[in-house]
Order: C-alpha cells, then structure tokens, then sequence
C-alpha cells in the first residue's frame, strides 16, 4: 500500500512530465511515444503552479498564492482569464486595488462582458472617485445584462449624485421605480435625490413612505431631519430627531444634531442632557464634553464651564480646544492673567491657535493694552501676512492706540491691492479724515461712490463731510437723500440731513429731520448735541437745555472730551442769555 508521500510524489512527477507514473512501457517515460510535446510540458507547469496557488490561497497566504498565479501565467497564457481573476481576488481581499484593475484590463474583451468583473471593476473606480470611469463601467454592465438591476442601477444613481448631476440620477431611479414601484432603497434614493434638488416637497413624502414601510431606516430619519432644517423647519426637525433617539437611543448623530438644534433654540438645558447621553454612548466623550462645557459658557455659568473644562485637561491636557475654551471661561470671569496664560499654552502648530490668538488681543483690547494685542497679531502676521482680516484687524487697533498713520499705511496697501474694493476706500477715507487729511478723505470718497454708487455710507460720509466744511451745501444734502433712499431708517443718515438744513437756515426742516433721527437713535451724544442747536435756533431754549442736559449724561460714555466741552459750553450760553 502506497503511502501519502510516494502519492504526493507521483501527482509532481504527473505535472511535472505530463505523463502518469502509473502508466510504464518497454520505452520508459522519457520515449519520443511518451513524452508530450514542449507546449503540454509548459501547460503541465502552468497546472502545477495553479494548484500550488490555489492551496496558499486556501490557506490564505496570499502573497505565495500570488506569486505561483504569476508563475502559472508565464507558462500558459491560454488559461489567463481564470488565472488573472484570483490575482484580482487577492489584489482586492490585500487591498491593491491598483494591481486588481490593471489585471481586470489585461483580460480584454472578456472581461467587457463578465458581469462579476464589470461589477468589481466599477466599484473600485468608484472608491478611487473615478466617477466618470466608474459610470461608464456600470452602463456597460446594464447592457451585458439587459435584465433591470435594482442594485446595480441605484449604485449608477449614486455615483451621479456624488458627481452632483441629480438629474441624471433622478431619470435612473425613476427607471427602477417604473418597474419596481415598492422598492424601498429606489425610494430612498429618490427621497436623497430630491433633497439635492433642492425638491423639499417630494423629497419628504419619499422619505415619509419610506420610513412607514421601514420604520427602522435609521439614516431616513436623519436625513429627513436635515430636509426640515434646510426649510427652516426646526421643530419638526427636532420631533423627527426625537422619535429616531427614542426607537434608537445609542444614536450618535442623531444625539449630537439633537443637541445642536436644541442649543440653536435656545433649549440650553434639553440641550446639554441631549450632549451628556451622547456622552455616555461614545467611546471617546472628550469632544461632546466640550459642547457642554460651550452650552455653559453660553449661558455664562463660566465657573461650570471651568470645572468641565479642568477635568478634560486632566485627562488629556494636550486637548487645546479644551484649553481654548478654559480661556473664555477665565475671560467671563474677569480673569484675564488666567486667560492669556491657557492662551500661550497653545502652539503655532494645534487646533484653535489662530482663535486663541484672536481672545488674547480681545483681553488685551479690553484691558488698554493695545501695545501687546498689536504684538500678539503681528506674530499672527508673520504666519499669514497676507490674511486680509489680520490686516484689518491691525489697521483698527493701531486707530485706536492713535497711530493714524500706521493705521492708514495698512489701509492703503489693502487699497492698492484691491484697487476695485469700495469698502476698503471708504475705511481709509474715514482714517484720512480722522488723521486731518479732510481733502485727501474727500476724494477717497468721491472714487468709492464712483464704483459703487449704491455705498450707503459713503454717500452720507461725503454730503456730512461738505456740510461740516459749509461747503455745496445742496449737493451735499443730494449725497444724504441718496443714503436715505437706500437707508430710510437709518438715524445717523437723518442726523446728517437735519444738519444740513440747519446749515442752510432751514431751521423746521432741520427740526423735522433730527427728530426724526433723535426717535432712531435716542442716546448719541452727538445727535442730541444737534438737536439742541436747532431747538436754540427756533428760539426754544427750554428743549434745548433738555436734550444738551441728557446729551452731556451720556458724553462720558462716548470718551470724547471735545463732546463733553462743547456741551457744557452750549448750556452755559444759555444761562448767560
């Protein structure tokens, strides 16, 4: 009796000659009668190695199991198209999927009609986002098989949606839906399509039909939740989110979008017991901590806040969105040493550097250190010199520790590089006229209306700017009732128009105007400064002592001295009468 070796040596010798060892004649093996010729040789190896192939494959050695299919190819190219198909077996279980599509192409024409190969191939083009190639894959494969796939159809549907043509997706489920007119993943395909079409009505009643087919469909609740926070429909959205954590309450995005609608209407407490289940669910809770931490912040419980806050940092003190929003409790708190010291614990290189960089100049704003703030930003700067809100930003703070003129020179390099941007004209047209440079302002004014004639505030900056000078006192007027035009509640424009009639001696117009401006804006001292002029120029000296009277109450708060003198003077003038 054989033993399993000398049968194991009998199945190489097999492979290896072609011939049989139980098979012996007078000429032995290697006669001219016995001997296959040099091709059957080559497929004998070919069998060989495939077999060999096949076994590491079983055994899920995959790398040997690729390197004998090699072997295999070399030696018989007539059995290739099998042979390249567990190559792209391998190549997808390894994750190659490089080395899968390029033996998919060297089998040729036969794999154009092999439904399996087509249906591999197109679905690893489309993970590579190859969306076009991977369309034209599945409509070749629709027409190998003429029969309607449900599947291979909604996928196609996807992959149009991905490449954002809705509307050649919508005509491929609507196919499906002619012939398979209950078929939930058609719907809900549709319902998906839809949304992207902005369709809001059909869109919802797809997705109503699905979930009263399926009411398990958890993504449909999700989605259809979206659809009513698209519509402004936020209440339903929450009703809809509610229901899903209730059939489902391990639901992390419907918890966590939950959280954020309640948090937007202001249902801060609803809010944080939505974040602190969410919490409780996840394997990695530090992030929806902070939103708790940010929901007390906004409720300014800043001391909750900071507890929050600490215990994260303690268990995970590189979290530098943690330390940033440790910062704003400290902030709230009127701790501003404690603030810019999280502050600069966060580096050029973590998460919210530029936003704590961004608080550390607030703080130092607040606290009239306008010096510092300016040095935090130009760190910030040299980052990004080119950021045109860290620019702006620098322009404004250095107006108000008064360096005008480093202020304008920022101004006018964003000017000089956004030569057609009106809004950055009329910025340093009011720098320029703060700065004293009344005419050069002027012109700087007179080019912004120029591009844009419809700028509000240039118009009323220029008419108020002649009125001031006493000068074109009715094309002045003429800038301000185009501002008013454009701006009909706006109570500075009124100011500036009451101003200029009383400029012109038309002192009830100018009354009619400034009242009007008074009723917008009642506690500008400025404004009231210029009703009571006119109220003294109708000769009514009681009214005007009482808005001089209010106006000089509210002087401190504007921080101009100039305001709070001219004010005192004017009420004196009246006693000396």
């Amino acid at each position: 009796m054989r033993t399993a070796w000398s049968w194991t040596v009998s199945l190489l010798v097999y492979f290896l000659t072609g011939c049989s060892p139980l098979i012996s004649n007078s000429e032995g093996w290697f006669s001219t009668n016995s001997v296959r010729s040099k091709e059957a040789k080559s497929e004998s190896s070919a069998s060989y190695n495939f077999l060999l192939a096949e076994l590491e494959l079983k055994n899920k050695n995959y790398d040997k199991a690729l390197e004998y299919y090699q072997k295999s190819l070399e030696f018989d190219s007539g059995t290739a198209a099998g042979v390249r198909k567990r190559i792209v077996e391998i190549s997808l279980r390894t994750g190659n999927v490089e080395q899968a599509l390029e033996q998919i192409d060297k089998i040729g024409k036969e794999a154009d009609s092999d439904p399996e190969l087509l249906r591999l191939k197109a679905g690893m083009l489309a993970t590579q986002k190859k969306f076009d190639e991977a369309i034209d894959v599945y409509n070749k494969l629709l027409v190998v098989s003429p029969g309607l796939d449900e599947e291979t159809n909604i996928f196609l549907a996807s992959l149009y949606a991905q490449k954002g043509d809705f509307n050649s997706a919508k005509k491929v489920i609507e196919k499906v839906l002619a012939t398979q007119p209950q078929s939930i993943f058609a719907k809900y395909y549709m319902a998906k399509i839809l949304l992207g079409l902005n369709d809001y009505k059909n869109s919802e009643k797809y997705f109503k039909q699905v979930l009263q087919a399926v009411p398990l469909i958890e993504p449909a609740y999700l989605d259809l939740a979206r659809l009513y926070v698209y519509q402004k429909r936020v209440p339903e959205a929450i009703s809809t989110l509610e229901l899903l954590v209730n059939r489902s309450p391990s639901n992390k995005a419907a918890r966590s979008l939950l959280g954020e609608l309640l948090l937007g209407e202001e249902r801060s407490d609803e809010a944080i017991r939505e974040f602190k289940a969410l919490e409780e669910i996840q394997d990695d809770p530090s992030d929806t901590r902070v939103r708790i931490a940010v929901v007390k912040l906004q409720q300014r419980d800043f001391e909750g806040a900071e507890v929050d806050l600490k215990l994260i940092l303690l268990n995970n003190p590189k979290n530098t969105i943690a330390r940033y929003y440790l910062a704003n409790a400290y902030a709230g708190q009127k701790r501003p040493d404690s603030a810019l010291e999280q502050v600069s614990k966060i580096k050029a290189k973590d998460q919210y550097f530029l936003e704590s960089r961004m608080l550390a100049i607030f703080i130092l704003k607040q606290e009239n250190k306008n010096q510092e703030a300016v040095n935090f930003l130009d760190d910030l700067l040299t980052q990004s010199p080119n950021d045109i809100k860290l620019r702006l930003l620098k322009s404004n703070l250095l107006k108000e520790s008064g360096d005008l003129d480093g202020a304008i020179e920022i101004m006018q390099e964003l000017v000089d590089q956004n030569i057609k941007d009106d809004g950055y004209l009329f910025t340093l047209a009011v720098l320029e006229d703060e700065n004293d440079n009344k005419d050069r302002a002027i012109k700087l004014l007179e080019k912004c209306i120029e591009l844009n004639p419809v700028n509000a505030n240039a118009l009323n900056y220029l008419g108020y700017s002649y009125v001031e000078r006493n000068e074109k006192l009715v094309e002045a007027r003429q800038f301000i009732e185009r501002a008013l035009a454009l701006e009909p509640d706006n109570g500075y424009f009124l100011d500036s128009l009451g101003w200029a009639y009383y400029k012109m001696k038309d002192f009830k117009s100018a009354e009619r105007e400034m009242e009007k401006a008074v009723a917008i804006v009642s506690e500008d001292a400025v404004i009231l400064e210029h009703m009571g002029i006119i109220y003294a120029a109708l000769s009514d000296k009681k009214a005007a002592n009482a808005v001089w009277t209010k106006a000089l109450e509210l002087a401190p708060e504007s921080d101009d001295k100039e305001v709070e003198d001219r004010l005192r003077e004017h009420i004196k003038s009246l006693s000396d009468e």
